[in-house]
């Protein structure tokens, strides 16, 4: 299940809404937040010995048409979700005058990352768009589209 939503309402076009449902197949095979950063690839490698602990670069082990959709609707959750619960923590990281150009690659890949797994909770029924702070403009309506598994008709 998927749901596909007026872009610059939702910040994520057709060919995204795609590109998620079609990559990661079946969102329900995930048991929690942390397997679906796994599969994304956007989870901190780490590198931990006793009682040092660090945390590294992301993994890049997972689906990277997954990880590049998510990055780009990164940027457009910046420009036309300003609400969204995700741009508001970043937001700081990535609109400060004093932040390297770095620094605002690593916070758009966490943004990313917070996408991709509100992603999954939306279209498990976990929680709504709403409660995320995803603003809908008036008439823009959710269509459910059939998942691989149920015959079309």
């Amino acid at each position: 299940m998927f749901f596909t939503r007026n872009p610059e309402s939702w910040s994520q076009g057709a060919l995204t809404a795609q590109i998620l449902q079609r990559e990661a197949c079946d969102w329900s095979r995930f048991q929690n937040r942390r397997q679906v950063s796994s599969y994304l690839g956007l989870c901190p490698s780490e590198n931990s010995s006793g009682p040092r602990q660090h945390q590294g670069h992301i993994t890049k082990a997972g689906n990277p048409r997954l990880r590049w959709a998510l990055c780009e609707t990164a940027w457009r959750l910046l420009r036309y979700q300003p609400e969204y619960r995700g741009v508001k923590k970043w937001r700081e990281h990535l609109a400060g005058v004093r932040t390297t150009p770095a620094k605002k690659k690593q916070a758009l890949v966490a943004l990313a990352r917070t996408f991709g797994v509100d992603w999954w909770r939306i279209c498990t029924g976990r929680t709504t768009p709403e409660k995320l702070g995803l603003v809908m403009q008036p008439g823009a309506t959710a269509t459910v589209a059939p998942s691989s598994k149920e015959p079309m008709t």
